[in-house]
């Protein structure tokens, strides 16, 4: 009887045949260059942002340095138009004002927070 690759007692076995494969394993070399120039830009993005937002508060004039900073972050008046509207919190109280100066009602429904800026 002739030898046979696989038969007693050398078994073939596939015992890393069901180990993971890294996403990118099977993509060419130009995607898989692009893909790592993507990665390290972007944590270069986030570590640069960090560094450049780290803003060191004075020791001794805290408040000063702390109002300062809120000034230039809150948003102007100009920024926040949208409060200058006559909002009615009530749909019935809405068609009253609208019947007592001839307008429109308006009906603006949002589920969120409106002092974000954000809808």
């Amino acid at each position: 009887m002739k030898w046979q690759p696989g038969a007693f007692p050398f078994p073939r076995t596939r015992r890393f045949a069901k180990l993971p494969v890294p996403a990118f394993a099977n993509t060419s070399n130009a995607r898989r260059e692009t893909l790592m120039k993507r990665t390290l830009l972007g944590m270069l993005a986030v570590v640069l942002t960090a560094a450049a937002s780290r803003a060191e508060a004075p020791k001794n004039d805290l408040p000063k340095w702390l109002d300062e900073r809120i000034a230039k972050i809150w948003p102007t008046a100009s920024e926040k138009r949208f409060d200058e509207v006559g909002w009615a919190t009530e749909i019935l109280a809405g068609r009253e004002l609208a019947k007592k100066n001839n307008r429109p009602v308006f009906l603006f429904t949002h589920d969120g927070h409106m002092a974000v800026g954000r809808c």
